[in-house]
Order: C-alpha cells, then sequence, then structure tokens
C-alpha cells in the first residue's frame, strides 16, 4: 500500500504536467486565425495602441462595470512583441496558466494536489476553458488567475484563524478590489462567500470563521466604494497615487479592526437559534433563482456543443450533440447528488452553502446569459467536484467515464475545426438559456473578409448590418498590415447565414 501510494505521489505532478502542456497548447496553437477577430477584441487592440501611442486616458473599459487591465496588459505586449492577433489574444493563456499553477501550488502545499488533476480533468473537456482564453475579453483573460490568487489567499488564513495574517489580508482584499474593478461581476464571490459564511455559521450555531466573516465584511465595504465610484464616474477626477494612497490606508484600518476582535462564543451567547427548515427554504430560494433565470444556460455551458456553435461555426451531427447533451446531464447529476448529500450531512455542508449563494447571488447581478459570466461559476464548480470525486472515486466512476469520453470528442471536434481554417462554413443563429439569441457570425474567419478588401484595395465600405462588429476586426487589421486603397473604390458587406460564401457576403460597388 506504501508503494502504491509513493507511486501514485510521483504520478501526480507527471499527470498535472501533461494536462497543463494540453491546456497550454489548446490556448496558443492558431491563435492568430481561431476563433475570428471579435469587435470587442479589436477594440481593446485599437485602445491599447493608443494607450501605446498617446498614453492611458482615463480608467473606464467599454462601459462603467468594466476597467482596462486588458488594454493595458495588452498595450505591454504590443510594446515587446508588435502588433498582432496573437500578441492582442496570449495574455489569456498566460494569466490562465499562472491562474493554475497557483491553485497546483496550493493545493499541493496542503496535500491536495490529486484534486488538481481531477479538476485539470474537468478543465479539458470544458469548450469553455478551451475556448474562453483564445478570446481577448477582460473576464476571459484574469477570471481564473484572480480566483486561484484568492483560492490561495484564504487557504492560508483557514491554515490557522487565530494568527493575522497581514500579507494574505491584504491579497485577499486587493484581488476582489482588482477583480471587481475588472469586471463588476468578480465581486459576486466574495460577497456570496460572505453571505454563505453567515447563513451557515447560523445554521450550524458555530462561530468558528467569525473573524473570516469580519475580513470579508471589511471587504465588501471595499467593493461598495467600488462600485460606487466606478458606477457613478466619481473616479475619474482623482489621480492614481491617490486612489493608491486611500487603498492603503484604508486596508491599514481593517487590519487593526480585525486584529482587534475578540473571540466571543457566538454559539452560546448571541447565535440566533435558526430553524432547519427556514434554512432549506433560503437555499431552495437561491437555487430557484438560479434555475429559472441562468439553469439552461449553465446546462448550455456543461453540455459543450453550443460554445463550439458560437466561437467555430461549427454545425453538429445528431449523434455528437446527443452525447454532449447526456455529458452535461451527468455533470448536473452529480451536482445536484453531491450538493444534496453534503447540506443534509451539516458537517460538510459549507462549501455546498457557498455555490448554492453564489448561484443566487448572480441573478441579483444579470440575468443575461452571456457565455463568459459562467467563467467564475464553471471553476467553483469544478473545484468542488474534484474535491468530492477525490474522496470518493468508485461512486463517481460514471463521471469519470464520461469526463474522459467527452474530453476525447472534444479533440476530436477540434481537431476537426482546426485542421480545416478555410472550411467553407455559414454565421449561424442559436438560442441559449432562456430563448436568449447567440450568433456565430462575430467569431467568424476574418480572412476571406480581409483577402477581399485588400486584393480590391478597397476604400469605403458600406456595412448592411452590425456595423461596429465587422468594422472593428477590419480597422485593427487595418493597423497591423495596412492594405493600399484605390480612390473612389467602394464595397457593400454583411455577414451571411445561407449559402457557401465562407460566411460573408462581400460585393464590389463598380
Amino acid at each position: 500500500m506504501l508503494a502504491k501510494s509513493k507511486i501514485l505521489t510521483k504520478a501526480t505532478p507527471v499527470g498535472i504536467l501533461l494536462l497543463g502542456v494540453y491546456m497550454a497548447f489548446w490556448w496558443t496553437y492558431k491563435l492568430d486565425v481561431l476563433p475570428g477577430l471579435h469587435g470587442d477584441e479589436a477594440w481593446v487592440g485599437l485602445k491599447a495602441d493608443q494607450f501605446n501611442k498617446t498614453g492611458i486616458d482615463g480608467i473606464y473599459g467599454m462601459n462603467t462595470y468594466t476597467g482596462i487591465l486588458q488594454p493595458m496588459i495588452v498595450s505591454t505586449f504590443f510594446k515587446v512583441f508588435g502588433l498582432g492577433i496573437f500578441q492582442l489574444r496570449i495574455a489569456g493563456a498566460v494569466f490562465n496558466s499562472l491562474g493554475l499553477l497557483i491553485i497546483y501550488r496550493t493545493l499541493w502545499r496542503y496535500n491536495q494536489a490529486n484534486i488538481s488533476i481531477l479538476f485539470l480533468l474537468i478543465l479539458s473537456q470544458s469548450a469553455l476553458y478551451l475556448i474562453s482564453p483564445r478570446v481577448a475579453w477582460e473576464v476571459n483573460t484574469f477570471t481564473l488567475f484572480f480566483i486561484s490568487l484568492l483560492i490561495a489567499a484564504t487557504v492560508n488564513l483557514l491554515s490557522d484563524l487565530n494568527v493575522l495574517k497581514p500579507f494574505w489580508i491584504l491579497l485577499l482584499f486587493c484581488t476582489n478590489v482588482i477583480g471587481t474593478y475588472n469586471h463588476i461581476l468578480f465581486s459576486a464571490i466574495s460577497v456570496a462567500a460572505l453571505i454563505s459564511l453567515i447563513l451557515w455559521s447560523l445554521y450550524i450555531r458555530t462561530s468558528v470563521y467569525q473573524k473570516l466573516i469580519a475580513l470579508l465584511t471589511c471587504n465588501l465595504l471595499n467593493l461598495i466604494l467600488v462600485f460606487v465610484g466606478m458606477r457613478f464616474k466619481l473616479l475619474t477626477s482623482i489621480s492614481w497615487l491617490t486612489i493608491l494612497f486611500f487603498a492603503v490606508v484604508i486596508s491599514g484600518i481593517e487590519l487593526f479592526a480585525v486584529n482587534r476582535l475578540r473571540q466571543v462564543v457566538i454559539a452560546d451567547k448571541l447565535m440566533v437559534k435558526v430553524n432547519v427548515k427556514v434554512t432549506y427554504i433560503c437555499l431552495l430560494l437561491l437555487s430557484a433563482s438560479f434555475v429559472i433565470f441562468h439553469g439552461l444556460a449553465l446546462f448550455d455551458i456543461l453540455s459543450n456543443y453550443k460554445l463550439l456553435v458560437h466561437a467555430y461555426s461549427y454545425p453538429f451531427q445528431f449523434l455528437f450533440r446527443l452525447w454532449f447533451l447526456l455529458g452535461g446531464s451527468i455533470i448536473g447529476f452529480y451536482l445536484v447528488f453531491y450538493l444534496a448529500e453534503d447540506i443534509v450531512s451539516k458537517k460538510n455542508s459549507l462549501y455546498a452553502f457557498f455555490i448554492i449563494t453564489y448561484l443566487g447571488i448572480i441573478t441579483v447581478y444579470t440575468t443575461n446569459c452571456s457565455f463568459r459570466y459562467y467563467l467564475s461559476i464553471y471553476v467553483i464548480i469544478g473545484l468542488y467536484l474534484a474535491l468530492k470525486i477525490s474522496k470518493g472515486i468508485k461512486r463517481a466512476m460514471p463521471l469519470l467515464g464520461s469526463l474522459m469520453l467527452s474530453a476525447i470528442l472534444i479533440n476530436v471536434l477540434l481537431t476537426e475545426i482546426f485542421t480545416h481554417p478555410e472550411r467553407q462554413i455559414n454565421a449561424i443563429d442559436f438560442k441559449t438559456g432562456n430563448n436568449q439569441m447567440e450568433t456565430s457570425a462575430h467569431f467568424l474567419p476574418n480572412k476571406p473578409l480581409i483577402d477581399f478588401l485588400r486584393k480590391n484595395n478597397i476604400d469605403t465600405i458600406k456595412y448592411v448590418s452590425e456595423r461596429y462588429f465587422l468594422e472593428q476586426p477590419i480597422l485593427f487589421y487595418q493597423l497591423v498590415n495596412p492594405w493600399k486603397k484605390a480612390a473612389g473604390s467602394a464595397a457593400i458587406i454583411d455577414y451571411n447565414y445561407s449559402g457557401n460564401k465562407r460566411g460573408y457576403m462581400l460585393y464590389k460597388e463598380k
């Protein structure tokens, strides 16, 4: 038995390395070709180039709930490696890889490396995490990385709650603030952690995590300041140094307050007796709100195939679609089963409380069903499933078999897609979530369009529809590799949803 344990200990890092290389391959292979450059990515590239030429002109991204971390990091890659689609997108692979390394290092330190390899297996069959790092959006680039920092900070804080650890507390605060600045949806993680800890403490009648609750309460105040400052554009007239100064002062005050917190036996003196049925009703309401607004969209994420349709305009055969639907159902079944089991057992219910609370909190933030909104959910669920599988391999065999088969099929399909990048395709409209319409048009390969404009020396373009999503990639390609324009030459362009014209309708005006 001891020999077997040593073999597993040595084999785990090898398996993690192989899966890590596998993930990195699909995050970088033909990165400048597939998927086609999206309009929002092109906007990031143009903004990054502007930063390099004229300096940073503001702290807001495309709206008041996103920051400028993405164009800032892209501008750095442009400075070092020059302009290009690969340089625009490579940050996604870099930061997601760092996120995986931090998660592995944290779990390895606490003798839980087996969870890492199971987590990587879950990611390896996820179209969401095989595709999203290839697209230069702020959530795609930084979500996994920021979550990994939260995991590192939380695990180290929980290792000894009676010892003040300023570094890990500051890391927790800073990661939440920067992640929320990057995209407001990131704040849902720590908000859900706070609410679930309070609810769970009342449910179990314990005060063991009261210092962590105090930390997360301070963190919530920080996030409210970020939200108010961003939402009402209060930060536009404040310098970066002023913001940094106040951040340091506020963090110092919060550290002092937490350190002065006296340990009290809340379970005996202040704890409210919460009826078990009341707790179950709260969890049921949180779950129901998510299922109503996001349940179908999450199932689309778990069953993979719509993400391949979205990014690569890939039409699925019935049998492939049927399998992915079945695979998504198996993952969903095990998730519900594990959550219900943990809630009933009470002893191991904290993670389940957190997941259910997070799912409910998301509906407060948004009822829209964009695929990128589920990046955090997938990581949280993936780590939970990896943890549960590691504690009971035998009963999880159907789930493991399903994950392995899905990983094989995903690789078959991606190989087919990437070895035929110039295949004849059309833009595809499809429904996701509660009948929300999505289109693959915005990710169509750009080569046919750019080749047409370059070949005909087009000067003026008339856009039939969706000008932004057509024009922004063209502007970025012009910036990277400009073509000669013949005065007076004009073209009419649009997306093609039928026929066999590689996704575009392209006409030169005479």
